[in-house]
């Protein structure tokens, strides 16, 4: 089974054990369903007679939930379609952001470099960087450089994916990050309900992955 974490929040908010789709390059698609669990150790708020002796047992709770949901703790946000815009826009930038980061460590130039604004300036202090990169090193720092070529590739069509499905039919939609996620700094999970469907399915955009082997 693979883990899915967010690559900005580092933290769990899915698995492959749901079914999956792909409607579109960059977007997973994963069904999810509801299920019952028990709780047998609820707190129900009451103290031990002083004088009753040994406590009585407490009968176990059954609680409906979204299994994607429970699974990974994630966190629902209430949004209206302009928020939603506004953070969604803010969090491609940041993933953006957040995979050059990834290069330019695996170029060995720390996490908080800055690459120079003038264009030539930049490419000539990368090639020089990866001129001095072991062949570990550089292995890293291809996927690096592969992963933000798919992101720039998939960009487009992960737009339209979100006009013609998310925002188009924002109604059906439920939003949930990590847990303690925040607004920009995560990936904002939408959730749609299909048709007569109970339980959404929810869509991760694939290049903010990181992919775990449990």
């Amino acid at each position: 089974m693979l883990i899915y974490k967010d690559l900005i929040s580092e933290k769990e908010i899915g698995s492959d054990s749901y079914p999956t789709s792909f409607p579109v390059d960059g977007i997973i698609a994963c069904e999810s369903k509801r299920i019952t669990i028990k709780d047998d150790d609820v707190d129900i708020g009451s103290n031990p007679s002083t004088e009753g002796g040994d406590d009585e047992g407490v009968e176990s709770e059954s609680v409906t939930v979204i299994n994607v949901v429970h699974a990974s703790n994630l966190q629902a946000m209430s949004l209206d379609k302009k928020e939603y815009k506004t953070f969604v826009g803010a969090y491609f930038k940041r993933l953006m952001a957040q995979l050059n980061k990834l290069k330019y460590v695996a170029l060995g130039l720390g996490d908080d470099y800055v690459a120079p604004k003038d264009k030539a300036e930049a490419e000539a202090a990368e090639t020089a960087a990866v001129a001095g990169l072991t062949a570990s090193k550089k292995y890293s720092y291809e996927d690096a450089v592969k992963r933000i070529a798919t992101y720039k590739a998939n960009f487009d069509g992960i737009q339209k994916f979100i006009m013609g499905e998310i925002l188009a039919n924002f109604d059906e939609c439920e939003f949930y990050t990590c847990e303690e996620g925040e607004l920009g700094e995560c990936m904002i999970i939408p959730a749609r309900y299909v048709g007569e469907a109970t339980s959404p399915t929810f869509y991760y955009f694939r290049d903010g992955i990181k992919e775990i082997k449990a």
